[in-house]
């Protein structure tokens, strides 16, 4: 018996100019018909319906012993490949062929170098044995294919999919991982190879997979630019003391693009631990040069919606990160603790020493903070401003405090200022806030001297400086405390 191999040497080529979170590189992904408009069914290489050949390729750019299966009679009833996981059709690698060439479905494409997240979903509709008789196993493979250097041609992926019979929906099973593909050896784009196959064998001589294989959603999707271990960094750490309360997060810097942070965590070491108490999970995306600050405060009872108010009444967390983010799990460590930053359960870099109480050392950053330059040198808020910890204790801004968040120096205020107001003439009643300034009477007693034996005399604290920016709109008057910005005369009431 002859068999006829279909190799298309057509390579799909999608658009590489601006990548996205989430880009499929994968031509008809959903396994869908042109008439399919469900979300998800990109139909890019639809042409036709049925077997596959030249002409009807539904995006492969290679098959063997393979059809793209309907699962549906013509009078719409479920057939015997129905239910499809997705959409209306799938991928149906037949079960014999002959004693060497597999059944497969492959697919040519040109990506940029990055990670990538690659996933099908398969399903036996009979089971078998992958460690029966001969042993033969399915594969799922992404290699570089058809490029000028033999060198960038070498295997990426081989790995061998989940096992899953049945009939049903619940029975599709899906086998997925992450990928770095690299850029050719010029520097290009890189050609690969995305194929799903296997071995079925001849009549004479069937393997234990000579079984139907149906496989659906076929999907390489975009996640970074970055080909490094991680596209995150520590950029700080917070821990500061308000009046009666507190604020503690951990300022985070991208370095690449990131899709998900779901794979990130924050690990936290409490009181010298030298394993991990805690791993506080990540969430959303983010993009290369993000600043972003996942924060809790005990603040709670002035504000309506603590996930945006909290962090940003006190240093104005919406407006100087990129992302801030009220994480209600960032409460479990104090300002002695070593913390870690994790990807995919994996250590990626640490601030301070697992398994060393913080107490006394270099690191400790106990009602202060510690940041990171650009250099990866770390400073710390006892040793920038002044030469002692616990140097936000009772600060209603963090431009009261006496060691200022090097992130937010400068950055007061909440919204747009009037112009600087220089010229003014005030009091306030001594005590409101501990604001700097000589003590008057109202009856004219000198300067610092307090009343004495006077009913009519009251005693006022001056507020008499170079000035203060002031917006009525979001930063009142009757706010009490006044910047110490370091290295400006401008206070921000």
């Amino acid at each position: 018996m002859k068999y006829l191999y279909i190799l298309l040497i057509t390579i799909i080529s999608l658009p590489l100019s601006a990548q996205t979170c989430g880009q499929e590189y994968l031509p008809n992904p959903g396994v869908c018909t042109t008439t399919n408009t469900a979300a998800g069914c990109d139909t890019t290489g639809v042409d036709g319906s049925g077997t596959l050949n030249a002409t009807n390729r539904y995006g492969t750019s290679a098959h063997n012993g393979a059809a793209y299966g309907s699962v549906a009679n013509g009078d719409g009833s479920p057939n015997a490949n129905a239910p499809a996981y997705y959409g209306n059709r799938v991928y149906k690698l037949f079960k014999k062929g002959n004693a060497t060439d597999p059944q497969f479905v492959a697919f040519d494409t040109t990506v940029p170098p990055g990670n990538y997240t690659y996933s099908i979903y398969t399903r036996w509709p009979v089971a078998v044995d992958y460690n029966a008789g001969a042993a033969k196993k399915p594969f799922l493979r992404i290699k570089g294919h058809g490029n000028s250097d033999a060198n960038d041609n070498s295997s990426l992926v081989d790995v061998v999919p989940n096992n899953s019979a049945g009939t049903t929906a619940e029975d599709w099973i899906q086998t997925t991982g992450q990928v770095t593909i690299p850029a050719a050896s010029d520097g290009s784009d890189l050609n690969i190879r995305f194929s799903v196959g296997k071995l079925g064998g001849s009549t004479a001589s069937p393997t234990n997979l000579a079984e139907i294989l149906l496989v659906d959603f076929i999907s390489l999707k975009y996640e970074s630019s970055s080909n490094n271990a991680s596209a995150l960094e520590f950029k700080g750490v917070i821990d500061f003391s308000l009046p009666g309360k507190w604020l503690k997060g951990v300022h985070l810097k991208a370095t690449a693009q990131i899709c998900d942070l779901s794979a990130y965590g924050i690990g936290v070491y409490s009181n010298g631990a030298s394993t991990e108490n805690e791993n506080v999970a990540l969430s959303g995306s983010a993009q290369a040069g993000d600043d972003i600050f996942v924060w809790d405060t005990a603040a709670t009872e002035r504000f309506e919606d603590l996930s945006r108010a909290g962090a940003d009444l006190y240093m104005n967390a919406s407006n100087i990160f990129t992302q801030s983010i009220h994480n209600e799990s960032m409460d479990g460590f104090n300002g002695d603790d070593a913390l870690t930053l994790t990807k995919d359960g994996a250590v990626i870099e640490t601030f301070g020493v697992i398994g060393t109480d913080g107490t006394g050392e270099p690191w400790e950053y106990m009602d202060t903070w510690a940041f990171k330059g650009a250099d990866g040198t770390w400073t710390y808020g006892h040793t920038t401003y002044v030469d002692a910890l616990q140097n936000t204790d009772g600060s209603y801004r963090m431009w009261d405090a006496e060691s200022i968040y090097p992130h937010a120096v400068g950055k007061q205020a909440l919204g747009a200022s009037t112009d600087l107001i220089e010229a003014f003439d005030v009091t306030f009643q001594d005590g409101l806030s501990g604001i700097k300034g000589p003590i008057v009477t109202s009856n004219g007693t000198d300067a610092g001297q307090a009343c004495t034996d006077d009913p009519d005399c009251t005693e006022y604290q001056t507020f008499k400086e170079a000035g203060w920016w002031f917006n009525d709109a979001e930063a009142p008057s009757v706010r009490v405390t006044s910047s110490k910005a370091a290295g400006a005369a401008e206070k921000a009431l």
